[in-house]
């Protein structure tokens, strides 16, 4: 997809709610954007890449949800509208309606498998968690990355995180590991998953800013996975990516507890990634096993064991 992601998402101006869409320079044209809201910089994004636009000249409709037709009509886009290898064998599409293609062509790729055998359900609201589930399938099916390179992280520190469907675990493990999907803070401050609640439309132009940066951009991601299986009990393992200090202290720059498959997914700035980085994680005995991570390129891939670190 690479470079293109900026301009071929433009289609989303004539399918997004059905109705018609206005190019803005900034956040400011939208009266609906109060410039204090935690969106404004991803709304500003999106409209000056020409990702998305306002549904008038002086509304942006933050709070407007996405349907699933909306969102497969998007990932269409980005893979540069390709024939579908015929139909599909939903039964709740409507003739001719603007998402009948992509969901054809998500459909013969392997990029959704919908609801059902005969059910897409297209003017649904597209939640978070199948959100994500189509972003990873989609990096999956048409980015052709393996499994392996899209390793999870933990999601045990959300409170709701029990509430993630089934289907949508290790995508939404993978989507929060790379910061596709964050947290949504509640009234008491607490960040949440909220993984089937609806996607809306200033949490779209946050995902599709993120997502565009995990293929193009700078930010350095470190993917691992501990392999001795002895060495991962049932609540996972503590972790922590510092850097040593000029003055001998360490600066924790990122940590969490993994789950018991042992992966993680931590992102970092390209300025610290940098640095001299190292590893700390706990054994099962308690020991604690400090490692050098070297930092070569945007996507590192770590297998851990006790007395190492192999790099691919």
């Amino acid at each position: 997809m690479k470079k293109r992601f900026k301009t071929v998402l433009c289609l989303m101006l004539a399918v997004m709610l059905l109705t018609t869409f206005v190019f803005a320079d900034s956040s400011k044209q939208f009266k609906d954007v109060k410039q204090n809201s935690w969106y404004v910089p991803y709304v500003d994004y999106v409209v000056e890449q020409g990702m998305m636009a306002g549904i008038s000249e002086t509304s942006f409709n933050p709070n407007g949800v996405v349907t699933r037709g909306q969102f497969v009509t998007t990932l269409y886009a980005m893979a540069d509208k390709p024939e579908a290898e015929g139909e599909s064998s939903f039964k709740d599409l409507k003739k001719g309606a603007f998402y009948v293609n992509a969901v054809n062509w998500a459909s013969s790729t392997g990029v959704t498998s919908g609801l059902s055998e005969e059910e897409f359900a297209p003017d649904k609201s597209v939640t978070r968690e199948q959100a994500a589930t189509f972003l990873r399938a989609y990096m999956i099916q048409i980015e052709r990355y393996t499994e392996s390179m899209l390793p999870k992280t933990s999601i045990l520190g959300y409170p709701d995180y029990k509430n993630v469907s089934k289907f949508a675990y290790d995508s939404i493990r993978w989507a929060v590991g790379v910061g596709v999907i964050s947290g949504v803070k509640t009234d008491d401050g607490r960040s949440v998953l909220q993984p089937r609640g609806t996607l809306t439309r200033a949490q779209l132009a946050t995902m599709l800013k993120s997502f565009n940066e995990y293929l193009n951009g700078n930010t350095v991601y470190v993917h691992g996975k501990k392999t001795d299986d002895n060495d991962v009990p049932q609540g996972g393992i503590s972790m922590e990516l510092f850097l040593k200090m000029p003055n001998g202290t360490n600066k924790v720059i990122w940590s969490c507890v993994t789950e018991s498959d042992g992966e993680f997914c931590a992102t970092l700035a390209p300025e610290v990634a940098k640095e001299e980085l190292y590893l700390r994680f706990n054994k099962k005995d308690g020991a604690i096993i400090t490692l050098r991570i070297p930092i070569s390129r945007k996507h590192v891939y770590l297998t851990l064991t006790d007395t190492s670190v192999m790099m691919s």
